[in-house]
C-alpha cells in the first residue's frame, strides 16, 4: 500500500536527512546530486546509474560524478547518517 509512503512524518524525516546532506555538500564544495551519484558508484556492486537531469549543467555534473573521488571520511559521514534506515521495514510498507 503506497498510501503511507509520503506521510507528513515521513516527509519531515526525509527533508531532515536532505538538510544534513546539504550541510555536508557545502562543507566539501560538491553539489548534492553529484555527491549522491558518486557515493552510489563508490560501491563495488554498482557499475552504472540512470539519473535524470533538468538542464545541461546537471547532465555535465551527473557525467562527471563517475570520475569524482570521495574521501573515506565523507563516505563514513554519509553511511553514519543513512545506514540502518529502511523505510519499508520501519513503516511496514508492502510493495
Amino acid at each position: 500500500n503506497r498510501s503511507n509512503y509520503l506521510t507528513p512524518q515521513r516527509m519531515k524525516e526525509a527533508l531532515d536527512k536532505v538538510e544534513k546532506l546539504k550541510e555536508l555538500t557545502s562543507e566539501i564544495g560538491i553539489p548534492l546530486g553529484m555527491l549522491s551519484l558518486a557515493f552510489l558508484l563508490h560501491f563495488e556492486g554498482v557499475s552504472c546509474l540512470i539519473p535524470g537531469a533538468k538542464n545541461p549543467t546537471q547532465v555535465e555534473q551527473n557525467a562527471s560524478a563517475s570520475e569524482l573521488q570521495i574521501h573515506d571520511d565523507v563516505i563514513q559521514k554519509i553511511r553514519a547518517e543513512f545506514s540502518g534506515y529502511n523505510f519499508y521495514l520501519r513503516y511496514n510498507v508492502r510493495v
